[in-house]
């Protein structure tokens, strides 16, 4: 499945979710990406050793949150095997672009004009991760920084296909 394909499913199945309200705004959409998509995904996932704590990227004080590791696809593919880097530049591509950021921010458009008002005078920025937990990571809804007023996390996510330790 070509990535044009996969980004116009990936809005479509955003375009159409449900919001739901409780215990925040978040929309829920299972089997976001089409299977070839996600198998391709699986295998091209990065060693854990491509990775950085939230303390190494200095995105938190205090606790570095060990068992997480993080990998921004703005910034940090210039480590990752020749293949994972052009697979993960062609998502970096549509998940960081206009379109994507557009559905969302529509999406969101009444929770997010509650808090801040015209939403033609907010300036959004948007990124994207990479994020692998061991099993003994936890942390829960926060909402405490503007930057995390919209977080998105796409995971098709099938439990009996992922190996243990990985997200």
């Amino acid at each position: 499945m070509s990535s044009i394909e996969t980004e116009l499913q990936v809005l479509y199945k955003i375009g159409n979710a449900t919001v739901l309200e409780y215990p925040y705004p978040h929309i829920y959409v299972p089997e976001i990406f089409p299977p070839e998509f996600y198998a391709e995904l699986r295998r091209n996932l990065p060693p854990q050793s491509s990775m950085k704590t939230l303390g190494e990227l200095k995105r938190t004080t205090g606790n570095d949150y060990p068992a997480r590791g993080v990998l921004p696809l703005a910034s940090e593919l210039d480590g990752l095997a020749p293949g994972q880097r052009t697979f993960w530049e062609g998502v970096r591509q549509w998940m960081l672009g206009r379109g994507f950021a557009d559905i969302i921010i529509g999406k969101f458009a009444p929770y997010l004009a509650q808090r801040f008002g015209d939403l033609r005078n907010v300036r959004f920025s948007h990124e994207a991760l990479i994020v692998r937990d061991t099993t003994s990571y936890h942390l829960g809804p926060h909402t405490d920084a503007p930057s995390t007023e919209t977080a998105r996390q796409a995971a098709g996510r099938r439990r009996a296909a992922v190996p243990a330790g990985a997200t």
